[in-house]
């Protein structure tokens, strides 16, 4: 954590942008910035555009900036489930009242436990109470209350008798507006993860590329399996974009600016360039005459077998040991695995809440607060052997529960 700027909610894009770049310009990092992650998939579009437009007026972005925004996959996780549970919301407030009713006292659970043998579920998954603020726990209480579904319609049809005939006489459509509400949920579903999948399929095409222990073949499975017969195209795509990032680092890593340090100073600095009338011909000339020799890290990478899959490997072990022996794609490999695909904590990502402030950290000036945050999360990131001990949990923003 770097910063933690407290911000008016009425701040425009435009405010944003300007304290985000400040913020690079402030740790010198707008020249080595690869990459940014932004919560949401759909907003920060204009603030995004501005960042970008500031970072690429002092050096060029890599592939055209079309690999710098990610957007987290936690929020898009968070989105969906919001989504479904909205869609569920009156069948799973009954079915927790059910469970509620069920587990109020041991006669009862004694009764609906014989009613379970005697129509044949001899599950030894027992009934559990939600709590409705974390998502994967009502998705415990659904997994278990599945299980004994036929108990619960049996327990109804006792308190209504007509209930049993009335369900016999419209099986087949309770079945159809079931596959209707199902699909009308799965469709909205589907929608919001295919905005995060044209944005970032790219970069997690790359990043999946340059795990050794998979390279080309996991994209080239898994995108059988999604794009069918459209798949050898979208292969195609993901090869030349990743062999047009590796051209990029590797006219980076052979560019004599003096201040090259990737993947930001990777390629000449515009101030310099744009007054070189010949700057085509040096892209013409190395492309032409340099780019078979210069990718041979790349081919040599891609022609070697995978690495066996097992539990112990760590893939930035493996790039720091192999950097000789693919020096440009261990640059590329080292930003490209860098990028955090999630700005949230594990803390939060069950939850339906917001991560807020409480009353004591609000309590504190703008300044006080950014030490205390900040210092804690840098001082629990202290190499290892320093004597300095500190609680493993961090200090994360309380999760809203109201």
């Amino acid at each position: 954590m770097l910063n933690f700027i407290s911000l008016d909610p009425s701040h425009t894009d435009d405010i944003l942008s300007e304290v985000i770049i400040k913020s690079l310009t402030d740790w010198a990092i707008d020249r080595k910035l690869f990459s940014m992650t932004f919560d949401d998939c759909s907003a920060y579009e204009v603030m995004v555009f501005r960042i970008k437009d500031w970072l690429s007026q002092n050096r060029p972005l890599l592939k055209n900036g079309d690999l710098f925004d990610v957007r987290c996959v936690t929020h898009l996780l968070k989105s969906i489930v919001q989504e479904v549970m909205e869609a569920c919301r009156d069948v799973t407030h009954k079915i927790r009242e059910s469970v509620r009713h069920v587990k109020s006292s041991q006669t009862v659970l004694g009764k609906f436990n014989e009613i379970a043998q005697q129509v044949g579920i001899n599950s030894g998954r027992r009934l559990v109470l939600d709590y409705p603020m974390q998502w994967n726990s009502t998705y415990m209480m659904l997994e278990a209350a599945i299980e004994y579904r036929v108990p619960f319609v049996f327990c109804k049809s006792m308190m209504h008798p007509t209930q049993r005939l009335y369900l016999r006489w419209s099986g087949n459509g309770l079945v159809l507006l079931q596959m209707i509400f199902l699909s009308s949920v799965a469709l909205k579903m589907k929608l919001k993860f295919d905005v995060y999948w044209n944005k970032c399929s790219m970069v997690l095409a790359i990043a999946a590329i340059l795990d050794p222990r998979f390279k080309m073949k996991l994209v080239e499975y898994y995108f059988r399996q999604i794009y069918g017969s459209a798949a050898s195209d979208r292969i195609k795509e993901v090869s030349a974009g990743l062999r047009e990032l590796y051209n990029e680092y590797s006219m980076g890593l052979s560019s004599p600016d003096e201040d090259s340090g990737l993947p930001g100073s990777c390629l000449p600095s515009s101030s310099n360039s744009s007054r070189d009338k010949l700057k085509g011909f040096d892209k013409f000339l190395y492309e032409t005459s340099q780019s078979q020799s210069m990718s041979s890290d790349l081919d040599k990478y891609l022609e070697e077998p995978v690495f066996p899959r097992n539990y112990d490997f760590s893939i930035l072990n493996w790039w720091k040991v192999h950097t000789p022996r693919y020096p440009i794609l261990s640059m590329m490999a080292r930003d490209v695995l860098g990028i955090p695909v999630s700005t949230l904590g594990p803390e939060v990502a069950f939850s339906n809440g917001g991560r807020v402030l409480d009353q004591y950290h609000s309590s504190l000036s703008p300044d006080t607060r950014e030490a205390l945050l900040c210092g804690q999360d840098w001082l629990r990131m202290e190499p290892e052997g320093t004597t300095l001990t500190l609680s493993n949990s961090p200090l994360p923003l309380p999760v809203e529960t109201s």
